[in-house]
């Protein structure tokens, strides 16, 4: 039986026989490009933008769409001050914060009053709208400590948490509370789960990220599931040194990006209601790759995460992917379904 795209979704991950493996490839600039859209406008722009993702999961068979194309959208709310070239990345040229004196310039953010954060729940409804529940919809904010990298420098931001301890953990509380309340939002406006990517948090390794940051990712996925919303975890980077406690969160979906080489050892500390997603590198695999290669990275994803893996690059598919190699990515949901049954008796032993 034919699913849509929530049922296999909830179907994959409760081990109970999807009709076919989730495909969710993270298309932002090729999808902007597929309908000939500069990127400025696909960034500060509801509509076009969720046009041109719907076109594009159409056009390839994708079945996630979601409103976010930059990382600086709640930085603006603190003040950051953003540059968006015309078909190019969105940029920030200087930071907010360079010493202790600002730190009061992170403070509670109403979300409401703040018309590129509203840009994005507008993205949701527009997407309810259109889809309905024939394609996953995926709201989306910033983790605690990738947003205060966002404000005040990678590098600055890991040495605050040496020299700033205590100010640290205020500040990334009230980034957490910012985050949730907009969440809540885009949640409210017909967001299936929600995504949070803190890809700072694979440079700090795992004693820092219990102390500073592990909490508010604990906090997070409590509050979302109170809200009946699912949540993923966007990771840039190896997070083999933090994945145990990435999945002790219950997170119910994890992205592994390519540079973690062997997802096997960390199946079993999935709980039930658990997957991974990815893993395939982005650039050699999906858009150098061949269709064969791509069907072979994707199978050895599915074995290595014993069935317990949607099928996706490891971060965004890059903008000059091949049309052909984003329909091979597709079809390997079906071609694989095979070995899926195969491999989900360890999955279900496990429940």
């Amino acid at each position: 039986m034919k699913m849509n795209a929530i049922e296999r979704l909830n179907a994959f991950i409760r081990g109970e026989g999807p009709d076919r493996i989730p495909v969710y490839p993270l298309m932002m600039t090729r999808a902007a490009r597929m309908i000939d859209l500069p990127f400025s406008q696909y960034c500060l722009d509801y509509k076009k933008q969720a046009d041109a993702m719907i076109f594009a999961a159409e056009k390839v068979g994708a079945e996630c769409v979601h409103p976010s194309g930059y990382p600086y959208c709640e930085a603006q709310a603190y003040g950051l001050k953003v540059e968006f070239p015309e078909d190019d990345l969105p940029l920030a040229k200087t930071h907010l914060i360079n010493g202790k004196e600002q730190f009061i310039l992170i403070w509670p953010i109403n979300p409401k009053v703040h018309d590129f954060m509203m840009n994005r729940v507008k993205g949701v409804e527009y997407f309810k709208e259109q889809k309905g529940d024939d394609l996953v919809i995926c709201g989306h904010h910033e983790g605690v400590l990738a947003e205060y990298a966002d404000l005040r420098g990678l590098g600055e931001a890991c040495m605050d948490l040496y020299d700033y301890p205590d100010e640290m953990k205020s500040m990334l509380g009230t980034i957490c509370e910012n985050a949730c309340r907009w969440g809540a939002i885009q949640a409210a406006a017909g967001a299936h789960f929600m995504s949070i990517g803190d890809a700072a948090c694979s440079q700090i390794g795992p004693d820092l990220y219990e102390e500073f940051v592990y909490p508010h990712h604990v906090k997070m996925v409590e509050f979302y599931h109170q809200l009946g919303v699912r949540v993923k975890f966007h990771i840039c980077g190896d997070i083999r040194p933090i994945l145990p406690l990435l999945i002790k969160t219950g997170a119910d979906m994890i992205d592994v990006d390519h540079l973690v080489d062997d997802i096997g050892p960390f199946v079993d500390l999935l709980g039930s209601h658990q997957v991974f997603c990815g893993n395939l590198d982005p650039v050699s695999v999906i858009r150098d790759g061949t269709v064969g290669q791509i069907q072979a990275e994707a199978e050895t994803w599915v074995r290595q995460s014993r069935g317990r893996g949607i099928i996706s690059g490891g971060c965004e598919i890059p903008l000059n992917t091949p049309l052909e190699n984003l329909l091979a990515l597709y079809e390997c949901g079906e071609k694989l379904l095979p070995l899926w049954r195969d491999l989900k008796t360890t999955w279900r032993d496990q429940k």
